[in-house]
């Protein structure tokens, strides 16, 4: 039984349709993707500067310290 052209047609476009759908999934995986390295980069930076501030906050509490004990030594 052969299939009339309207058929054909309607199968066509079910077909183009399904490929359209395809390709706007993809784009949202690949914009997932790119979503999830820009957060995983962002969390990577914040540790970074989490490790700068914890350094920089010993240093200043060493030279208070040494300014108190200079301070005290002076009196």
């Amino acid at each position: 039984m052969a299939l009339e052209t309207d058929e054909i047609k309607k199968i066509n476009d079910l077909y183009k349709e399904l490929d359209q759908k395809e390709l706007k999934i993809q784009s949202i995986d690949n914009n997932l993707v790119t979503a999830q390295n820009t957060v995983n980069f962002l969390n990577q930076s914040i540790e970074n500067y989490k490790e700068v501030i914890s350094e920089l906050s010993g240093k200043l509490d060493t030279v208070i310290d040494l300014l108190t004990k200079t301070s005290k030594a002076k009196k």
